[in-house]
C-alpha cells in the first residue's frame, strides 16, 4: 500500500481541471499522470516513460462511465516513482508516476517539496504546469 499523504482540504492558489472519461475500467488511481485517449474527451494511462501528459488525476476512478477530475494546472498531490527535491522539474515514468526530468524530457510539473520515494509509491505536492510546460518546451 502506498504511503498515506495528508493534505489540506482545498487547493492553494489557482487550479484548473477538466472532467474526462477513462479509456479503461481499472488502474486510474489518485495522483497518476494521464494523457489523452482516443479523443479529447477520454484519458489513458501512461505506459511509456517521459510521455507528455495532460495532467494529474485528482481522485481514484473505477469504471469507464465515471468521469475523472484531471488537474491540468495548479497545485496537486502526485504519485512519485523516485525521490524528488523541492523545485525539481518532473516528468513521467512508465507507470504514470512523476520522476525527476533530465535533458529534453517533457516537464509536467515542479516539485513543491522534497519527498523520499518508498516502494510501491509515495506522494508529493507538485505544481502542474499545464500549458506553461508547452511554452517552456517550445
Amino acid at each position: 500500500m502506498p504511503n498515506i499523504y495528508v493534505e489540506s482540504k482545498t487547493p492553494r492558489g489557482p487550479q484548473f481541471k477538466e472532467s474526462l472519461l477513462p479509456s479503461s475500467a481499472t488502474g486510474f488511481s489518485r495522483g497518476l499522470a494521464v494523457t489523452y485517449g482516443a479523443d479529447s474527451s477520454h484519458i489513458a494511462l501512461i505506459a511509456v516513460a517521459a510521455t507528455a501528459a495532460v495532467g494529474i488525476l485528482e481522485e481514484d476512478v473505477s469504471g469507464t462511465s465515471q468521469s475523472a477530475s484531471v488537474i491540468e494546472f495548479g497545485q496537486a498531490v502526485a504519485q512519485i516513482g523516485a525521490s524528488v527535491q523541492a523545485l525539481q522539474p518532473l516528468t513521467t515514468n512508465a507507470n504514470g508516476q512523476l520522476v525527476p526530468a533530465t535533458g529534453s524530457q517533457p516537464v509536467l510539473a515542479v516539485a513543491l517539496e522534497a519527498q523520499t520515494y518508498v516502494a510501491p509509491g509515495s506522494y508529493a505536492t507538485v505544481f502542474v504546469l499545464g500549458f506553461l510546460a508547452i511554452a517552456l518546451a517550445a
